[in-house]
């Protein structure tokens, strides 16, 4: 025998017949002793509790793998046929079952070394049964190792797959709480967590939106501006109409605000029926000037809501931020007092007001914006 040879070589030679048969028959008498085995490996030794119907799903799968494992293996020495391409798809069916069923690997893996402990026992008990000699019965328990490392490395193979398609489906479902987070649930614009966010990156980059460049010659440095708006007449028609008309209209509406911005604009609610448009970069001084009057104009148009024609309208506060270093309150605030000084001289116009940057030592823009310039 050439030193060369491996373990199947050497269990299956010329002459091993006489040997390997009657010990794969003797396996295959002797399945019980294997699924009894691995049962008594795995049972009650769970790292941590599994619901009942669960547990009895991973018991019965891991007794169909432990005697089919064995019958494979068995017929494989009794019969000289290894394991068929069905017969493997068949185990492998089981194995990726106990993947999904997220029982503890430790738990598969005791299973897998037991089964494998049992095989060994069996080979080398019914080897000295008939007499075969000690090279042969270690050939065989060789392939066994070898059987039980392929299956191994299967296992391993689909909890890596079931980890990774669970990894997937958290970061997706992360990223779906995040965007609900920051997502107002009536409209489906930003509300106002995602709009502070959103604010405060904007004013950390000086009004440079993402992938937009700065301002242009004559006024580099200026900041994001914000347009404030607050429905005209939306109390009134909660009043009358109820709220789930109220809440028909202020989705219609908010649907024409964010089909009057640039795109890269951003369309948020503050609360209840004020909406609030972050201009991330402005062209040119006129541009917030020229957007909040063609919000205005699109909200002073009726809107039907189940048969009914409401007029409603809106009031508008512009901010621009001087520069980079303003913080989101600062603009917040001064856009807020800009569209009630809009409300105040009747409604359906707008406020326009500046904003300069805080000193560095009041981070909390709690300092006095710059005098405002109304406009109408």
């Amino acid at each position: 025998m050439s030193e060369a040879s491996g373990p199947v070589e050497v269990a299956f030679g010329p002459g091993t017949a006489q040997w390997r048969e009657p010990i794969g028959a003797a396996v295959l008498a002797r399945l019980d002793e294997v699924v009894r085995a691995v049962a008594e490996a795995t049972d009650g030794r769970d790292p941590l509790p599994l619901d009942p119907e669960v547990r009895a799903t991973i018991q019965a799968d891991q007794e169909r793998s432990a005697r089919l494992g064995a019958v494979l293996f068995g017929r494989w020495l009794a019969e000289g046929r290894p394991p068929s391409r069905e017969d493997l798809g068949e185990l492998g069916q089981v194995g990726r079952r106990l993947a999904k069923v997220a029982g503890p690997v430790t738990r598969v893996v005791r299973a897998n070394l037991a089964w494998l402990a049992c095989i060994r026992r069996l080979l080398q008990e019914e080897g000295a049964q008939v007499g075969a000699p000690a090279e042969l019965v270690d050939s065989l328990v060789a392939c066994a190792e070898q059987s039980m490392g392929a299956s191994l490395v299967r296992i391993a193979r689909q909890f890596d797959e079931q980890l990774r398609q669970s990894e997937e489906q958290l970061a997706a479902k992360e990223q779906d709480l995040a965007r609900q987070a920051r997502q107002d649930p009536l409209t489906g614009v930003l509300n106002r967590l995602g709009l502070y966010e959103e604010l405060a990156r904007c004013c950390a980059l000086g009004g440079a939106g993402e992938g937009q460049g700065r301002a242009p010659q004559g006024i580099r440095g200026l900041g994001p501006a914000l347009v404030f708006v607050d429905l005209d007449g939306f109390k009134a028609v909660n009043d009358a109409q109820g709220h789930r008309v109220g809440d028909a209209a202020l989705v219609a509406l908010t649907r024409r605000v964010s089909g009057a911005v640039r795109h890269g604009d951003v369309v948020a609610r503050y609360g209840g029926d004020e909406l609030v448009v972050v201009c991330r970069r402005v062209p040119h001084l006129g541009w917030p000037c020229q957007l909040a009057a063609r919000i205005l104009c699109q909200l002073a148009k009726p809107v039907e809501v189940e048969g009914l024609e409401l007029q409603l309208g809106g009031s508008a506060g512009v901010a621009i931020a001087l520069g980079p270093g303003c913080h989101p309150d600062q603009l917040l605030r001064a856009a807020d007092a800009a569209m009630y000084r809009a409300k105040a001289k009747g409604g359906g116009q707008f406020v326009l007001t500046f904003v300069a940057p805080e000193p560095a030592d009041n981070p909390a823009g709690l300092a006095r914006p710059r005098p405002a310039t109304s406009a109408t």
